[in-house]
C-alpha cells in the first residue's frame, strides 16, 4: 500500500504515522506544503487580518488555490492508495473530493475542528472522509450531532521517536538542569492568560519557562514568572534540544488548552519518552488511555505545589510511574499497533 502523509513538519506525529505504516509493509511519503510554496506567502497569511475584507478575500482565494494546487501535484505523482491528513491542511473540499476518487482519505484531528482558526472548512472536508480519527472523546460527541458517523476515538502517543532517555552531561546538566521545566509560547488571549495563570503556580519552584520574549507581555500580571523564562530567540527549538532539555528536568507541567474536551495533551507521551513525569491538569479520557496507571493530575490550581513537591523529592516513585507509562504505551499504542487499529477501521 502506498501512502500520502499531508502533516506539518514541525510537530512529530507524522513520524509517528509513518514509522507504523512503513511497520505494516507500506511505502509512506509526508508532505508539508509550507516547504513547498514561497515563505513570503506564509507571512501574509500570519498578517492578513489587517488587509480590508475585499483583499483579504482575494488573498484566501489565491492562498488556498496555491496550496491545493501543490497538494494535488504530488498527490498525482505519489498515487496513493490512502492520504492520511493532520487536521484540515489547508485543503478545499474539491480537492478532498479528487483524492477519494482513487484513494481512501483519513482525517486525524490534531485540533478540535470548532476551535482551529486556520480554515473555514474544518469541518466541511469531515463530511467528505472515509474516517475521521478523533484523539478525544468529547470531540466525537460534538461531530457526531452534526450527523457524522465516521468517527472514531484514536490515541496516536506521538514523540516516541525524537524523545528518549538519554544520560546528560555535566555541561547540559548545569545549563538546563532544573526541578519543573516547560517549553512553549503564549497567545494574546483568554487562552494565553489561562497557561500564564497556569505556570505561575511553579514559578517559586526550580523552575525554568523556554519560550518566546513575547512572554513578557504577560509578566505585569504575573511578574514572578520573568525569573523563569529562558528566552529563545530564533524561532523553535531543535528536538534534540528539547529531548536533552527534557531530560535534565523531573516534572513537566502540562496544560490543556481549551479546544480540548476529554482528550490529553500529546506532549504528555513526549514526557514520559524524555524520561520526565508529566503533571497534567485531568482530563477524563486518561482515565481510558492509563487504565491501569494512577498518574499525577491536576483537579484544582491549588493543588499544584503540594503535588508538584512530592514528587520531586520522590525518585523512586516519579521513576516508577514513568516505567509503567512507557511499557503500557509500547504495548498498547506502539505505532505499528496504531497503524493496524487504523486498518482495522478502514476494513
Amino acid at each position: 500500500m502506498k501512502v500520502l502523509l499531508l502533516f506539518p513538519s514541525i510537530y512529530s506525529v507524522d513520524k509517528t504515522f509513518k514509522q507504523g505504516f512503513e511497520e505494516n509493509g507500506c511505502s509512506v511519503e509526508t508532505f508539508d506544503y509550507r516547504k513547498h510554496t514561497r515563505s513570503i506567502y506564509e507571512k501574509i497569511e500570519n498578517k492578513k487580518l489587517k488587509l480590508s475584507n475585499s483583499l483579504r478575500n482575494r488573498w484566501d482565494d489565491f492562498y488556498f488555490k496555491t496550496i491545493n494546487q501543490a497538494h494535488l501535484d504530488r498527490f498525482k505523482t505519489v498515487q496513493p492508495d490512502l492520504v492520511l491528513i493532520y487536521n484540515n491542511e489547508m485543503l478545499l473540499p474539491e480537492t478532498v473530493k479528487k483524492f477519494r476518487e482513487t484513494s481512501k482519505v483519513v482525517f486525524f484531528l490534531g485540533d478540535s475542528p470548532y476551535y482551529s482558526p486556520t480554515s473555514k472548512y474544518n469541518l466541511q472536508l469531515l463530511f467528505d472522509a472515509d474516517a475521521v480519527l478523533c484523539p478525544d472523546t468529547g470531540w466525537i460527541e460534538q461531530l457526531e450531532m452534526l450527523g457524522l458517523d465516521n468517527l472514531h476515538h484514536f490515541v496516536v502517543t506521538t514523540g516516541m521517536e525524537e524523545n528518549f532517555v538519554k544520560q546528560p552531561t555535566q555541561e547540559e546538566l548545569q545549563k538546563y538542569g532544573c526541578d519543573v521545566v516547560f517549553i512553549g509560547g503564549n497567545v494574546n488571549s483568554s487562552w494565553g492568560y489561562k497557561r500564564a495563570l497556569f505556570l505561575n503556580q511553579f514559578a517559586d519552584m526550580n523552575f525554568k519557562l523556554y519560550g518566546p520574549p513575547s512572554w513578557r507581555n504577560w509578566f505585569t500580571y504575573f511578574p514572578k514568572l520573568e525569573k523563569c523564562l529562558v528566552p529563545h530567540t530564533k524561532g523553535r527549538l531543535s528536538f534534540e534540544e528539547v529531548n536533552t532539555i527534557m531530560n535534565c528536568a523531573k516534572i513537566y507541567p502540562v496544560d490543556v488548552n481549551p479546544g480540548l474536551v476529554n482528550g490529553p495533551h500529546l506532549r504528555m507521551y513526549e514526557c514520559f519518552a524524555s524520561g520526565v513525569l508529566p503533571l497534567s491538569e485531568y482530563r477524563k479520557d486518561l482515565d481510558i488511555i492509563f487504565k491501569d496507571i494512577k498518574l499525577p493530575v491536576i483537579h484544582n490550581y491549588r493543588d499544584v505545589e503540594k503535588i508538584t513537591y512530592s514528587y520531586v523529592a520522590n525518585d523512586a516513585e516519579r521513576n516508577k510511574i514513568i516505567q509503567m507509562a512507557i511499557l503500557h504505551i509500547k504495548k498498547n499504542y506502539s505505532a505499528v499497533n496504531t497503524v493496524s487499529m487504523l486498518f482495522q477501521i478502514l476494513g
